[in-house]
């Protein structure tokens, strides 16, 4: 069995996912039984090919912050996070719904943060 490197997500790239490890970035693929990875994710690995690696496992979230998405679920857009600051313009048109919304899910995620 291949070695598990333990790695930090740091962008979602279309399919593939940007993993951190030892200052080098590596394009990983999941495995379809995981659930959705977040950045911020500290995660399991393996390493398939030189520059490729396939996402093994999701380790342990201290938190996790998630948005609405179209078909009405939520889905994660970042986990382990400590601070979040919420920045807008006036101009152009300022959607005050969306940010109450962030708002709500912001502080969902650091409630969160101390019950993990």
């Amino acid at each position: 069995m291949a070695e598990l490197i333990e790695g930090l997500v740091i962008s979602h790239l279309g399919q593939g996912i940007a993993v951190e490890h030892d200052d080098k970035i590596v394009l990983c693929q999941t495995l379809r039984r995981l659930e959705t990875v977040a950045v911020g994710d500290r995660v399991l690995w393996t390493q398939s090919s030189p520059d490729q690696g396939r996402i093994e496992q999701i380790l342990p979230r201290r938190s996790l912050l998630m948005r609405p998405s179209r078909n009405g679920k939520v889905r994660p857009v970042a986990a382990n996070i400590d601070t979040v600051f919420v920045v807008f313009a006036v101009e152009p048109y300022c959607d005050f719904l969306l940010i109450d919304q962030y708002w709500r899910f912001a502080k969902t995620a650091i409630s969160m943060r101390r019950w993990c």
